[in-house]
């Protein structure tokens, strides 16, 4: 009987902390849903980000960028959250006294890609356990991460960042993405990367 009650406890718990992360996202009139696959890991409020992780390990961070005032506007908006990611890339020299021999960049193979399927167009970056970016060590990559915008009904925009674990290969964009049911908020700037 013991045991019975841990379990209900144990489920009730899980899934409210799942049904917390979309709870979360409709406090702020978001419009997104993603029917309990996430559990709420953290949230803040200025500026409105929401983090949240799915039983396997995956992790999701969506962030409003703002108000559509249109598309231009719109895409002007994701590349201003782009350019803040492709700074942490440009290749900077390391601080040593003396004359300046050394540079530090990524590897090729490292830097920001442009992934596109039909009219998706999704950005992929190479984050760690921190979910930190420009990690130039391909040892020290935990997780794929897929940055692409999104802009509901309301005309809100957000940044969505998927972090799928490097080392799961089941998990290939293209179907997790299709799980999600996001194509019809997608708004697919192609914007320099």
């Amino acid at each position: 009987m013991l045991h019975f009650t841990f379990l209900l406890a144990l489920s009730l718990f899980i899934s409210c902390s799942q049904s917390n992360f979309d709870k979360t996202l409709s406090q702020f009139d978001s419009e997104l849903d993603f029917n309990g696959i996430y559990t709420l890991e953290s949230f803040n409020t200025n500026p409105i980000i929401v983090l949240g992780k799915d039983v396997e390990g995956n992790k999701i961070k969506i962030k409003l960028i703002g108000k559509s005032k249109g598309k231009e506007d719109d895409y002007k908006k994701a590349q201003e959250v782009l350019n803040l990611f492709r700074s942490q890339y440009s290749s900077n020299v390391l601080p040593y006294p003396g004359q300046v021999t050394l540079i530090s960049s990524c590897e090729s193979i490292l830097l920001p890609q442009l992934v596109t399927d039909n009219n998706m167009i999704i950005y992929k970056f190479f984050s760690n356990d921190r979910l930190g970016l420009c990690i130039c060590s391909d040892e020290k990559v935990k997780y794929f991460q897929y940055t692409f915008f999104l802009k509901t009904q309301k005309g809100l925009l957000f940044a969505v960042d998927l972090f799928l674990l490097k080392n799961n290969n089941k998990n290939e964009l293209k179907s997790y993405l299709k799980n999600l049911n996001l194509d019809k908020m997608l708004i697919s700037p192609k914007l320099e990367l």
